[in-house]
């Protein structure tokens, strides 16, 4: 394939621009490709060489066509590769976008049950909304359908060229989007991205909400999980099969610090980036350029991961120390299978994303993920895996409780030492059940608030041309969204007290206050040996002056 130089694709599209407004002349020959002849219209602008070159290109549809997605496919296809051309005016016309995005509608799906995306030849941000004065477009007339004749709106032009004016409508190439004047066209990914000025999805107030939403969340999340795990470094009696919880509350310390740097660094330096071409800021779309968003996305995602991964390992530890009675030093022994399969399993989800450079910047916090901008990779790096990981551990756990009932069954009439035993589980199981609980609420909670997104995400960028009812996304929800996605850090501090850890914690500051206290005695000490000392030294003195003065 070959790439065209900047300024060329610059040049490219603004004639394409220039020639869509002024429906430029064109020289009608006759249709000489069978698909196409005396089917919807006669003439193209296209000459005999040119028709023999787009033969090949129509040809790649011809298995989308037999499958009958949409009974306007071969109209579009034709009108795109071999544009109409009327004999009497001269007018090359275009399809109208609404015929495009119908095509669209039926036949994408077909493409992306075999992973093809939707050709960027029928990209319909590149056809007029509708005709007018200044702009015509065609569509298959519904009176005429049987017979696929073609009516074409409006064709009384104004043939004064200096009376032709710029339309008030917004025109550019991203007029599909709901505020589109707010967007810039990238050249290079073919998509449309909101400048880093705008306010598209959220207002202002919004964003200055979620800012202040955002400190408070991370700052309790970060001092939470900070005294968890110097609490552990501390006392070392959290043993497995709860000791996984430590490094997923580790995991949840990483991830608030990612959301601190962005804090740290502003809005605008993690998630905008320059476009050349535009010459504007906009909304990261792929993050790798930018090195802040780089970083902020690698801790954000990889740990955010982690935790979820150490969700699957804590419940597997459960029921491994339940079902079949594997011993707590057993389960540390082989610690290392348990971080290999953790790590293991994140970078792989990391890197994809990374190949893919699938890093977008949201548009209410200024944060570096997966999926914010597009709905089909919040789904699969995102929503599935949480789900995935949830009921995998969701099993563990249940069936970890169901041998936990036996076996204190099974000790229950035994035994002081079997009782022992009893009270250790019992207290093992009521802290593991009670984090559990609020572990599966949160992420169940976050996992509906991203299925939101996810139905909604169109609905809100689509311009209100293509659905009736114009809806807006809810800021609570994404508010919602993201104490969920940490609220299980903070919950954190409270599963580690239950552990007597205040009693852990009064220990240390009694041995830091004696040690305090000592030292303070010891240098009180030695200024008093010190003092003496003096005192000795100048009574020597004396004496020695009063011997002298005898002698």
């Amino acid at each position: 394939m070959i790439k065209l130089p900047p300024v060329n694709i610059c040049l490219f599209l603004l004639i394409s621009i220039v020639d869509s407004i002024e429906n430029e002349k064109c020289k009608p020959k006759p249709i000489a490709i069978g698909q196409c002849q005396n089917k919807f219209y006669n003439f193209t602008s296209l000459s005999q060489d040119q028709e023999a070159e787009v033969q090949i290109p129509i040809e790649t549809y011809r298995s989308l066509l037999s499958n009958g997605c949409s009974k306007h496919l071969n109209f579009l296809l034709c009108s795109v590769y071999v544009p109409f051309c009327d004999y009497d005016t001269g007018i090359q016309l275009e399809p109208c976008r609404k015929v495009c995005e119908k095509v669209q509608f039926d036949c994408e799906p077909i493409l992306k049950l075999v992973n093809l995306s939707w050709p960027e030849k029928l990209n319909c941000s590149r056809f007029p909304l509708e005709s007018s004065h200044q702009m015509q477009c065609m569509h298959p007339s519904q009176e005429e359908n049987l017979q696929r004749k073609i009516q074409i709106q409006n064709l009384s032009l104004n043939k004064d060229r200096n009376n032709i004016h710029e339309p008030k409508q917004y025109r550019g190439q991203c007029r599909h989007m709901r505020n589109g004047e707010k967007y810039v066209f990238i050249n290079r990914t073919g998509r449309c991205a909101l400048k880093c000025s705008e306010n598209d999805f959220f207002s202002k107030e919004s964003k200055t909400i979620a800012e202040i939403w955002m400190k408070v969340i991370t700052s309790l999340t970060f001092v939470s999980t900070l005294f968890t795990c110097v609490t552990f470094c501390h006392n070392r009696r959290i043993r497995y099969p709860e000791q996984p919880i430590i490094f997923l509350t580790f995991s949840y310390n990483i991830y608030s610090i990612s959301i601190l740097l962005r804090l740290f660094l502003g809005r605008e330096k993690v998630s905008c980036d320059f476009d050349p071409v535009s010459g504007q800021k906009i909304l990261i779309q792929e993050g790798l350029e930018n090195t802040n968003c780089a970083i902020t996305f690698l801790l954000n995602f990889f740990f955010s991961t982690a935790t979820h991964m150490w969700w699957i390992m804590l419940c597997l530890c459960w029921t491994l120390f339940c079902a079949l009675n594997v011993s707590a030093l057993s389960l540390a022994k082989n610690s290392g299978i348990f971080h290999l399969f953790v790590w293991l399993m994140t970078s792989v989800l990391t890197v994809s994303v990374l190949i893919l450079r699938s890093v977008d910047a949201d548009e209410l916090f200024g944060l570096c993920s997966v999926g914010e901008q597009t709905p089909d990779l919040l789904l699969t790096f995102s929503i599935i895996p949480q789900l995935i990981c949830l009921i995998i551990g969701f099993i563990f756990l249940l069936s970890g409780f169901f041998f936990f009932k036996y076996r204190t069954k099974k000790f229950s009439n035994k035994s002081l030492c079997h009782h022992q035993k009893i009270t250790f589980l019992l207290s093992i199981g009521f802290r593991l059940g009670l984090f559990s609980i609020i572990y599966i609420i949160a992420i169940a909670t976050m996992i509906c608030c991203e299925l939101y997104q996810y139905y909604n995400y169109h609905y809100w960028s689509r311009a209100p041309i293509k659905f009736s009812k114009r809806k807006d996304a809810i800021v609570a929800v994404f508010l919602l969204k993201f104490f969920m996605n940490q609220v299980v850090g903070i919950n954190s501090a409270i599963w580690i007290l239950s552990l007597d850890s205040v009693a852990a914690w009064k220990k240390c500051f009694v041995m830091l206050l004696e040690k305090v206290t000592f030292n303070k005695k010891i240098k009180s000490n030695s200024r008093e040996i010190e003092s003496y000392g003096q005192l000795n030294s100048t009574n020597s003195n004396k004496y020695w002056l009063y011997c002298k003065s005898g002698n």
